[in-house]
């Protein structure tokens, strides 16, 4: 059992009452102490939301995601698991320290791939409240169209391809602490500059579609 299952089997359980009054108001107490503590991990999390986006920004790539599920015709079971997976993609960066998730300047190699790391956190906590397709998609986020050919059968490898485009999209069209906001002129390049290699070519034609209004 991994530390996240063990932190989720913890914040959702309750303990059992006992018979004993001493160990009836124990496991009352721990039960209030349980319900104190997931209500500090929320206000920290919303706390750090407001320094880092993560919310705004998830909310836009599923924004995003069901535009582009809607051009490709998915069926609702498959948009339900990619909004879903473009929701929760960012959980993990509460492990992730602000000092590199704000930082003015380009992040390193080696930064970039500690960043990239919460995508496995993300993912587990995905598995554990939702479907394993949906951990799969997180688990996946930021590898490219090539790399998962082989991985992922055809739909949640386009499934892949849109979480990607959408969280691509999101990230240059709004400013970072390291970049400006990309004109679209300049997104359409780099969509069409990776289509086929970093983006699944079909999530790359109905994001153009999408932005020209076609």
């Amino acid at each position: 059992m991994t530390w996240i299952q063990r932190l989720f089997g913890w914040v959702t359980g309750t303990s059992a009452p006992g018979s004993d009054p001493g160990e009836r108001k124990l496991a009352e107490e721990r039960d209030r102490t349980r319900r104190a503590i997931l209500r500090a991990l929320e206000f920290g999390v919303e706390v750090r939301e407001a320094e880092l986006e993560i919310i705004e920004h998830s909310a836009l790539v599923a924004m995003l995601c069901e535009s582009l599920g809607e051009r490709t015709s998915l069926p609702e079971s498959d948009l339900y698991v990619l909004q879903t997976a473009a929701r929760l993609h960012e959980a993990g960066m509460f492990a992730v320290p602000s000092s590199l998730l704000l930082r003015p300047t380009a992040l390193s190699p080696e930064e970039l791939e500690q960043v990239r790391g919460q995508a496995k956190i993300s993912a587990a906590l995905a598995g554990i409240m939702h479907h394993p397709r949906v951990a799969r998609l997180i688990e996946y986020q930021y590898d490219d169209y090539v790399m998962l050919s082989d991985r992922l059968p055809e739909a949640d490898l386009l499934l892949a391809g849109l979480l990607r485009v959408a969280d691509v999209i999101a990230a240059v069209t709004r400013p970072r602490p390291y970049q400006d906001p990309l004109p679209r002129k300049l997104q359409a390049r780099l969509l069409e500059g990776g289509a086929g290699t970093r983006f699944h070519p079909l999530a790359v034609r109905c994001a153009l579609g999408l932005s020209a209004g076609g």
